[in-house]
């Protein structure tokens, strides 16, 4: 009975599939290239970078995510100059190092916003600013959390419409981020210390309806006890 092929020597097998049509394209292209014009030439070579850019994106994508993997366990444990930096004696590459060698694949997105929240935690905000506003991945809880980093920033800035505008940006990314309400919380104390009582109240109230079983109810009252 045969053995059943790995998943690893699959992904492997899929992968030089795909280099080899790459190279098939090109490799026509090249002999055919004085007898296409126009048009049917680019899409040859369009579909070639795209196949070969496909590749070359999830292998980087991979391998981000093995060294963000690696890297975790200092940012989780408060190391954050460490988790910044890596360590190179134990051949662990820093957040900063993985953000300037994946960025644009998702894990290196990722990778950005706990970079700037190590930043943030040592009380570098401007660093840390720059990492949330250059943040580009597509999972919306990371995109929460990058709104969130610049409102933060923008209230340490004292520019308070711009902290609310964020804050409340962040709680419309997905409505099952558990942080939602915590997020909105945060704009309405925005409201309330810059005197705007009237839309706290109301941004309070809307609080109270649909995160009625949150556990920032009580904090919630006490500002709705400010305002009303």
């Amino acid at each position: 009975m045969a053995k059943p092929i790995s998943k690893f020597k699959a992904k492997e097998e899929k992968r030089e599939a795909s280099v080899e049509l790459y190279y098939k394209i090109l490799g026509w292209y090249e002999e055919n290239k004085k007898y296409v014009f126009g048009g049917v030439a680019v899409l040859v070579v369009i579909i070639a970078a795209v196949v070969f850019f496909g590749i070359s994106n999830k292998q980087n994508n991979e391998a981000a995510g093995t060294a963000l993997s690696q890297v975790l366990p200092q940012y989780e444990s408060g190391a954050f100059l460490q988790a910044i930096d890596g360590d190179p004696a134990k051949k662990i590459t820093g957040l900063k190092k993985i953000v300037e060698t994946y960025s644009g694949t998702e894990n290196g997105e990722s990778a950005k916003i706990y970079l700037a929240n190590a930043y943030s935690y040592l009380g570098k905000l401007e660093d840390a600013f720059k990492y949330y506003d250059d943040y580009s991945g597509s999972n919306p809880i990371f995109k929460a959390a990058a709104e969130v980093g610049k409102a933060g920033y923008y209230e340490s800035k004292k520019e308070f419409d711009k902290a609310v505008e964020g804050y409340e940006k962040a709680a419309s990314f997905s409505k099952e981020n558990p942080m939602n309400a915590q997020y909105l919380l945060s704009a309405a104390i925005v409201l309330v210390e810059t005197d705007k009582k009237e839309q706290a109240k109301e941004l309070l109230i809307t609080l109270k309806t649909d995160y009625a079983k949150s556990p920032v109810m009580p904090e919630v009252d006490r500002y709705l006890s400010i305002v009303e």
